[in-house]
């Protein structure tokens, strides 16, 4: 399950494990006046980016455009908002991740293997819960994404 900003995202536990990229070194380059060449001011450390790999999946996805309805009314209101970061493990035995201080930036669909475009797919499986539970018939659809994350690092 990924939480983000306590909101739970209708993801049905398809997920993989966040990518965190090393903090961003803040700098800038500076050209002086009367200096030939070019400076360089470092200030310290800014963020990091984070990705994170998921499946937008819900029994209530009956149809693609409830995909789409899903995304303009629930995850787009969570763009640039500041909260936790919360993935829960798809494997027995991993560790809950918790991840302080994020902002969502975006997420972007990932066409599956012969689609032109991203859209939504029928899902001919429910993994709800996190387990197969069982076949579930036409009507439930799916659309796999990369949620972009930028973390403060704040102490």
């Amino acid at each position: 399950m990924i939480r983000f900003n306590n909101t739970v995202l209708k993801t049905g536990n398809r997920h993989g494990l966040p990518f965190v990229t090393s903090p961003e070194e803040i700098s800038r380059m500076e050209n002086f006046n009367s200096v030939s060449g070019v400076g360089q001011i470092v200030t310290g450390v800014g963020g990091r980016t984070i990705t994170l790999d998921a499946f937008l999946v819900d029994l209530s996805f009956n149809s693609s455009s409830k995909v789409y309805e899903y995304q303009a009314k629930e995850l787009k209101p969570l763009i640039n908002q500041v909260g936790n970061l919360e993935v829960d493990p798809v494997i027995s035995g991993q560790q809950k991740i918790i991840l302080k201080n994020c902002t969502l930036k975006n997420w972007t669909p990932i066409p599956q293997p012969g689609q032109r475009a991203a859209v939504p797919m029928p899902d001919i499986i429910n993994y709800q819960g996190g387990a197969l539970n069982s076949r579930v018939g036409p009507g439930a659809y799916y659309l796999e994404v990369i949620f972009t994350f930028y973390q403060l690092l704040v102490e």
